[in-house]
């Protein structure tokens, strides 16, 4: 096995195989697993990391999911294990999961979008090569001008760019996840779903979101340790933390339900509209009541906009996450890159 002396050589391990974690360090580690929802584990021996290895090859069988990929992340993570056996300071190591959680529902979400929009860009590239190549021989038979040719050229040209970059995404947010999982080797392997899951039918949300989070966040656990230490002026602080967590609460549930009705606006108007303009478009190219150009506008904003629908939904998964994160601590930050861009920014190209 590979792992295993890795594991041994970074570690030390392998002259203290027999020695048990620390009693705080597992208790810490099960009112982590009690906070979060998900189970966890303390790794200090070699027995325990196999035992580990195990479960998370078990789980990486199958396509990630989400929850899976939550639950892989906190059970392999080193860096939430150094923090479960330093057992110094238990808010740190609390802090420590809610972030990882956040930050593997991110990256899981920015990954399999990323995956998703390269795939479909590998299908209008073959389109737009298709599309230059008849222009380039209705160019020879005098049925297209030599402008329409180097414009279908340009298109697929501009594809396969967008095609680069998509890749390129793909690859950096699928290496993101992979550090959260803390997975290397053939373990890095794992398959994502080809696509995001869908937007569900209705938003939901549970009531009382603020009282919860007042309840449950961690960082207003440890600033309410700290006014039994430190009196006035920490309770100042818990008071003042306080109101910037409801604020916060009201925040993501403004962007998640703002991310909600693009992400179905776009399911349900935009894309439907412009397959209805492609549809329109190819008839009038057939009756000759459109020129090659008006046909190549169309196919860029159709691609720009199917790219924008699956970035939509990517962004209400990622508000999903940070509402979620908004309850419990580990608020996270979101880059939302964008891989084609929208139609109008293309339109000062030709």
């Amino acid at each position: 096995m590979m792992r295993a002396p890795l594991f041994a050589a970074v570690l030390g391990l392998a002259a203290c195989a027999q020695v048990a974690a620390p009693v705080d360090a597992v208790s810490v580690a099960a009112r982590v697993a009690d906070m979060i929802g998900v189970a966890t584990t303390v790794i200090a021996t070699e027995a325990e990391a196999d035992a580990v290895r195990e479960r998370v090859r078990a789980a990486l069988v199958r396509p990630l999911t989400a929850e899976t990929a939550v639950q892989v992340a906190v059970l392999n993570n080193r860096t939430l294990q150094a923090e479960f056996l330093a057992a110094a300071e238990e808010f740190a190591a609390m802090e420590a999961a809610v972030a990882l959680v956040a930050a593997t529902r991110r990256a899981y979400f920015e990954a399999v979008a990323a995956q998703q929009v390269a795939g479909y860009l590998e299908q209008a590239l073959a389109s737009a090569e298709a599309t230059a190549e008849l222009t380039r021989r209705l160019a020879q038979a005098g049925g297209a001008n030599r402008l329409d040719q180097v414009r279908a050229a340009e298109l697929y040209v501009e594809v396969a760019n967008d095609l680069r970059r998509g890749r390129r995404e793909a690859t950096l947010a699928r290496e993101a996840l992979t550090r959260a999982l803390g997975l290397w080797g053939a373990d890095a392997a794992y398959a994502l779903p080809a696509t995001l899951p869908a937007l569900p039918a209705a938003l939901s949300v549970p009531a009382g979101a603020e009282a919860e989070a007042i309840r449950r966040r961690v960082d207003l656990a440890a600033a309410r340790h700290a006014v039994e230490h430190e009196g006035a002026a920490a309770a100042h602080r818990l008071e003042a933390l306080a109101i910037d967590v409801r604020s916060e609460v009201r925040a993501a549930y403004a962007t998640l339900q703002s991310s909600y009705e693009i992400a179905r606006a776009y399911r349900d108007e935009v894309v439907p509209l412009r397959r209805a303009i492609d549809d329109e478009i190819v008839y009038r190219y057939n009756g000759m009541l459109v020129d090659v150009f008006t046909v190549l506008s169309t196919v860029r904003a159709s691609l720009a906009a199917n790219v924008a629908a699956i970035e939509a939904l990517r962004d209400f998964h990622l508000a999903e996450a940070e509402f979620r994160a908004a309850l419990i601590g580990g608020g996270v930050v979101r880059s939302g890159a964008t891989v084609v861009p929208h139609a109008e920014e293309q339109a000062g190209g030709h």
